[in-house]
């Protein structure tokens, strides 16, 4: 859903009556996929944010004029030796 495209023709026409659902909905719906999650996974631990930190693949960094991209990113091409 592409909420430009109903909000422009609504704006050209000055009939802003239904644009409320598309700003309400993706909010709605992501309150409530957060609270789904929740739910489903509890409060975040620090042995969980460790853990998602220590599986962070490295920074790509700089080498010369060229960006080294780390491999594992899915980019074939990519290779984490120069």
């Amino acid at each position: 859903m592409n909420p430009v495209r109903s909000f422009a023709p609504d704006l050209v026409r000055g009939d802003m009556s239904t644009t409320w659902v598309y700003i309400a909905g993706p909010i709605i719906g992501a309150t409530i996929a957060v609270g789904f999650e929740l739910i489903l996974k509890g409060n975040a631990t620090a042995a969980g944010d460790a853990a998602a930190l220590a599986a962070l693949p490295e920074r790509s960094t700089w080498i010369g004029s060229r960006l080294s991209i780390p491999n594992g990113l899915g980019f074939p091409f990519a290779s984490s030796s120069h």
